[in-house]
């Protein structure tokens, strides 16, 4: 009998901790899609990520070789864009 409640006890504790657990992992996803929108797992997530970064060294490949071209604007466009928001304000009078 006291094997059988200790059993329960234990059983309990688990339960308890396994529905911490889902409301964590809960927790994450709903965190993951609000910076991902639509993605509902961690893999889904970081294959979004993947994708992203993707684009951006795509866009600095592009910047890169549009500087050749023209340095002063790209070098004036990385300015404006990467100001402090009250400074882009400045800039775009």
């Amino acid at each position: 009998m006291r094997q059988a409640e200790a059993e329960i006890k234990q059983s309990r504790a688990q339960n308890e901790q396994l529905d911490h657990d889902a409301g964590s992992y809960r927790g994450m996803v709903l965190e993951l899609e609000r910076y991902f929108g639509g993605v509902r797992s961690a893999h889904q997530a970081f294959l979004r990520l993947d994708e992203v970064e993707g684009r951006a060294i795509a866009a600095e490949a592009i910047l890169a070789e549009a500087e050749k071209l023209a340095p002063d604007t790209i070098a004036q466009a990385r300015q404006t864009v990467c100001a402090p928001p009250a400074a882009r304000k400045e800039l775009a009078s």
